[in-house]
C-alpha cells in the first residue's frame, strides 16, 4: 500500500499506481435476473403471508412448536417455488435447525390454543442473506427481482347471476402483493403510474377460462392471453372453485414474468462503483451491501486503498434499480465522472 495515499482523500491516480490489486470475483447466485424500476418498492418476496397451519402435542405448549414448525416449512415450499426459475425445480427444503434460522421473523395473524391443539396463521419473513447463501450452498439460482405492481381489475364476460361480485371477492381474499410480480386490487391502488390488467372471467356453455388484458395508454386495451381454470365448468362456482381460479391466473403471471426474465438474462450493463468510507467497520459495511445487492449479477474488487475500493460489476435491469435497492440500505449511489458511480453512506 502507498503510503503517500493521506488517510480521508481517495485518489484515484495513486490508487491505480500502488494499490494492492485483488485476485477475487464475488458471484452471486442469484443468475438471470432482470427487472425495471418500480415506481413503488413492492412488498418484501422473502415475506410469506397468511400461512395457516394445524397441529397437536403432548400439551399445549409442544402444539404450538409443532404448529409454528410447520408454518415454516409451509412458508419454505412458497418461497422456494417463489424464487425458483422453474415451477418443477424448486430448492428443497434444509434441516429444521436451518430453517429456524432463516425463518427468524414470525408475525402472529391469530392462534387458537387447546390443551393439545394449535391452530394458528403467521406471516413469516426469511432472512435474505441466509436464503441466498444456502442456494448458493447448493449450487442453485434463483429470482428475487421484482416487477413493477399490477393493478387487478375483475371482471365477469359470462356466467350464473352473481358471479361477477363472487369474482371480486375472490381477489379480494387473496394477497400477492409479496410476490415477484405483485399483484393489487383496483379499489386498493388508485396509483396511475402502476398498468392495470383486466382479468375477465367466463363460466358458460362448458368453459371456465380467465381472459387477462393488459392496459394500453395509447391503444386502450389489447388481449394478452387466455388462463384455463382448474375447476368443473358444469358445477355452480364456489368459494373454493373460484379461489382455485383466481391462484391459477396469479401463478400464469408469475410464470410470464420469469420467461420474461430468463429470456433477457443476458442482457447485461457494467458499472464501475468507486467506494468512499472512512474506516474498517464502514468498508465491510458497505462490501456486505454491495454483494447484497440482487441486481449486480457480478463483481470484481479491482483496487483497495484505507479510504477507497474501486468495484467492477455487471448488473441487470437498470441503474435505477441498482441505485434504489443500495438508498433501502442507507448507501447512496452518485454519477461521477464518466461511467464511474460514487458510494457513500447517507
Amino acid at each position: 500500500m502507498n503510503a503517500s495515499v493521506a488517510p480521508g482523500v481517495f485518489d484515484l491516480i495513486a490508487l491505480q499506481r500502488s494499490a494492492l490489486r485483488l485476485a477475487a470475483a464475488v458471484l452471486l447466485a442469484l443468475a438471470a435476473l432482470i427487472g425495471w424500476a418500480p415506481t413503488a418498492r413492492a412488498a418484501d418476496p422473502f415475506t410469506i403471508a397468511n400461512v395457516r397451519v394445524e397441529a397437536t402435542g403432548t400439551d399445549a405448549a409442544r402444539a404450538r412448536e409443532n404448529a409454528l414448525a410447520r408454518a415454516r416449512a409451509q412458508a419454505w415450499a412458497t418461497l422456494a417455488l417463489r424464487l425458483a426459475p422453474s415451477a418443477t425445480a424448486p430448492a428443497p427444503a434444509p434441516d429444521a435447525a436451518t430453517l429456524a434460522s432463516m425463518a427468524a421473523q414470525i408475525d402472529v395473524i391469530e392462534e387458537r390454543r387447546a390443551a393439545t391443539r394449535h391452530v394458528g396463521a403467521y406471516s413469516i419473513g426469511f432472512d435474505r442473506a441466509q436464503v441466498r447463501q444456502y442456494l448458493r450452498s447448493l449450487s442453485l439460482a434463483a429470482i428475487e427481482v421484482q416487477a413493477s405492481p399490477l393493478i387487478i381489475v375483475p371482471e365477469l364476460a359470462d356466467g350464473p347471476p352473481g358471479l361477477g361480485g363472487q369474482w371480486a371477492q375472490a381477489w379480494s381474499r387473496a394477497n400477492f402483493a409479496h410476490e415477484l410480480q405483485p399483484l393489487l386490487l383496483a379499489p386498493e391502488s388508485a396509483d396511475t403510474r402502476h398498468q392495470r390488467v383486466f382479468t375477465t372471467i367466463t363460466w358458460a356453455n362448458g368453459r371456465a377460462e380467465a381472459t387477462i388484458r393488459r392496459e394500453n395508454g395509447q391503444s386502450g386495451r389489447h388481449s394478452d392471453f387466455v388462463v384455463p381454470l382448474p375447476v368443473d365448468p358444469a358445477a355452480a362456482p364456489s368459494r373454493e372453485a373460484l379461489d382455485r381460479a383466481v391462484a391459477e391466473v396469479a401463478q400464469a403471471l408469475q410464470n410470464r414474468w420469469k420467461r420474461d426474465v430468463a429470456r433477457r438474462a443476458n442482457e447485461r450493463s457494467e458499472l464501475v462503483i468507486n467506494a468512499l468510507y472512512a474506516s474498517a467497520e464502514e468498508w465491510r459495511r458497505m462490501r456486505n451491501a454491495i454483494s447484497a445487492n440482487p441486481f449486480l449479477a457480478s463483481l470484481a474488487f479491482d483496487l483497495l486503498s484505507i479510504d477507497g475500493a474501486q468495484i467492477r460489476c455487471a448488473f441487470v435491469g437498470t441503474i435505477e434499480d441498482v441505485v434504489a435497492d443500495f438508498a433501502e440500505q442507507g448507501l447512496r449511489l452518485d454519477r461521477g465522472d464518466g461511467e464511474i458511480w460514487i458510494a457513500s453512506w447517507n
